[in-house]
C-alpha cells in the first residue's frame, strides 16, 4: 500500500522541483507574488492529487487485484492511506515553497523535527497494538499533525507581523 502512494508522490516530486525555482523567483519580486505563485502552482498539483485520490477511492480493489489478488482485502486501507498523498503535497507546498520563500526554512525544519518524533512514537504504538493498520493511521495522523502545526505557525506569524 505504501509503495502505491509513494509512486504517486514520486510523480509529484519532479513537478515540485520544477516549480520551486519559479516560486522562489516570484518571492524575490515580492512576498505577494511568491505567495500567489505557490497558490497557483499548488492548486494545479492539488487538483491532480484529488483526482488520484478519487480514482483510488473508486478503483482500489481493481488496483490491488492487478498487483496481487491476495491484496484485495486491503482495499479499504489503500483508500484511507491515499489521503496521505494530499497532506504530503500540502506540507511540501507550505514548507518548502511557502516558508522557504519567506526565508523561514528554520521554522519548517524545527516543525519537521517535532513531527518526525510524534510520527515515530505513533508508529511504535500503532504497530505494536494494531500491526500495519496502526502504522497507516500513525503516518496519516502524523502528516495531519504536521499540516496543523504548519498552519498554526503561519497564523501565528501573521498575527506577529500585524501586531
Amino acid at each position: 500500500l505504501d509503495r502505491i502512494i509513494k509512486i504517486l508522490v514520486s510523480v509529484y516530486v519532479p513537478y515540485s522541483t520544477a516549480i520551486y525555482p519559479r516560486n522562489m523567483a516570484e518571492f524575490q519580486v515580492s512576498n505577494k507574488k511568491g505567495i500567489d505563485s505557490v497558490f497557483k502552482y499548488g492548486a494545479i498539483a492539488l487538483f491532480f492529487c484529488v483526482l488520484c485520490i478519487i480514482f483510488i477511492q473508486f478503483f482500489s480493489k481493481k488496483i490491488l487485484f492487478f498487483l496481487d489478488p491476495n491484496l484485495v482485502m486491503y482495499s479499504n486501507w489503500l483508500q484511507l492511506f491515499s489521503v496521505w498523498l494530499f497532506f504530503i503535497i500540502i506540507n511540501n507546498l507550505i514548507g518548502y515553497h511557502y516558508l522557504n520563500g519567506l526565508n523561514k526554512s528554520s521554522v519548517f525544519r524545527n516543525i519537521n523535527i517535532i513531527y518526525t518524533i510524534i510520527t515515530l512514537i505513533l508508529m511504535i504504538f500503532g504497530s505494536a497494538f494494531y500491526s500495519f493498520q496502526g502504522c497507516i493511521i500513525a503516518v496519516l495522523l502524523g502528516e495531519i499533525i504536521l499540516t496543523m502545526m504548519l498552519l498554526f505557525n503561519i497564523k501565528l506569524q501573521k498575527e506577529i507581523v500585524l501586531s
